[in-house]
């Protein structure tokens, strides 16, 4: 049985399963999108409640095609939510960057 993206991501780059959102999400964000995440936090917005959300189903797969159907259901259930800071301002989680992470980690 192969290991989910989560526990990859941990081994590969050194975290505890409970660091795994926060250390994700970092290397997830748009570049732009780092140093305003943190007020993004602080004010509750909805791009941060759909990153953890995207970042939780992600953690769970265990392949590349299992990663990108559950993009995928992000970007119909969940992305369409994200509000102004999600989507005017673009603090959200890149989908191509976490790709890019998967395939580093399987």
């Amino acid at each position: 049985m192969t290991r989910s993206f989560k526990d990859g991501f941990c081994a590969r780059y050194r975290c505890r399963p409970e660091d795994y959102s926060e250390k994700a999400i970092a290397k997830c964000l748009y570049p732009h999108a780092r140093t305003l995440w943190p007020v993004a936090e602080l004010v509750g917005a909805r791009t941060t409640f759909a990153a953890r959300t995207l970042l939780t189903m992600a953690g769970e797969v265990r392949c590349e095609e299992d990663l990108r159907d559950v993009i995928n259901e992000y970007v119909q259930e969940i992305y369409p939510h994200v509000g102004l800071m999600g989507k005017g301002l673009k603090v959200r989680v890149s989908t191509k960057r976490l790709i890019g992470l998967c395939r580093e980690v399987f």
